[in-house]
């Protein structure tokens, strides 16, 4: 018997061109969204029940202390759901101040499917809660009744990206751990990618890194044990604006400016001539100007002083 492909369609005369099931059993659709239903009383990430005035949480997706108002987490860019079962409190988002509430991605499906966002969402006792935590959403946030007792911590915190993927744009606000991350910088619309990345509180790499283009930074610290290396495959050009300092243990031997240098040649050799503390066996000199005239029979002789001295002789001993 030939499989017949057909729209899905329903005994009351529904027929939709984008939902098809197959022999296998696999099932195609355009889009697939929940809009309530019996689903709103099942469990979700958490179930919040209501213990001697209390707000008492389980949830078979994360730890949850077996205490009153126990301390949770959030993760920014994340849902999470209570299913609650509460009588006497009932069940609010406050803000970081532990008073005022926080309206920001917080939505409640009730028992009879009517589904209501911000602060409508709030004050509920049934029904389910959806929380989707913003990427701005404070450190610290709070559950509770309305006016704040009782109440639990919310700690927030940023995502740890352990996988691949791209964004067009990426916030770190707090600390963020990442196994890779390829910032390709791009003007291609067509390509997903990052323009830049910026990091306001500071980076830190923990083995080596890999600049494909350049390095733009108001200051380089090379620390840690043993000797900093600074390694080229080509030629290493010191470009500076106005001046290149040495600057040695905190003391500045000197300056290289366009007008010369000022860093002292002390105990060193130029084309293996020994200059500085120690004195040179020979030397030669394509030109040399000695403007003092000698004192002892080892200093250099001027020219103006070899010629006054040659002609006193010629005239004492009549050459």
């Amino acid at each position: 018997m030939a499989i017949e492909y057909r729209q899905f369609e329903s005994e009351f005369g529904y027929k939709s061109p984008g939902f098809t099931v197959d022999n296998a059993g696999n099932v195609v659709v355009t889009s697939l969204a929940y809009v309530g239903g019996s689903s709103s009383s099942t469990s979700g990430d958490y179930s919040a029940t209501e213990v001697s005035g209390n707000f008492r949480l389980a949830s078979d997706d994360f730890t949850v202390a077996a205490t009153d108002n126990p301390t949770i987490e959030f993760t920014r860019g994340t849902s999470y759901s209570f299913t609650l079962t509460l009588t006497t409190v009932t069940f609010n988002l406050i803000n970081t101040d532990g008073t005022t509430l926080y309206n920001t991605g917080i939505a409640h499906t009730a028992v009879n499917d009517v589904i209501s966002t911000g602060v409508s969402a709030q004050g509920k006792t049934t029904g389910k809660v959806v929380i989707s935590v913003p990427a701005d959403a404070p450190d610290t946030l709070y559950y509770g009744d309305a006016d704040g007792t009782p109440k639990g911590t919310i700690t927030v915190v940023d995502p740890v990206v352990t996988g691949t993927g791209s964004f067009s744009d990426l916030v770190v606000t707090g600390s963020t751990a990442l196994q890779s991350l390829a910032v390709n910088a791009t003007t291609d619309s067509t390509e997903v990618g990052i323009g830049s990345l910026v990091v306001a509180g500071g980076a830190s790499v923990a083995k080596d890194m890999f600049v494909g283009g350049t390095l733009t930074a108001t200051g380089i610290n090379a620390n840690g044990l043993g000797v900093a290396q600074f390694k080229a495959g080509t030629n290493i050009v010191l470009d500076a604006g106005n001046k290149i300092e040495v600057v040695i243990n905190g003391v500045q031997l000197g300056i290289i400016a366009p007008t010369g240098s000022t860093i002292p040649l002390t105990s060193t050799t130029i084309n293996g001539t020994t200059i500085g503390a120690n004195t040179p066996s020979t030397a030669a000199f394509t030109t040399a100007s000695v403007t003092s005239d000698p004192t002892g029979n080892t200093d250099i002789s001027n020219k103006k002083y070899v010629d006054s001295t040659a002609t006193a002789l010629a005239i004492a001993l009549g050459i």
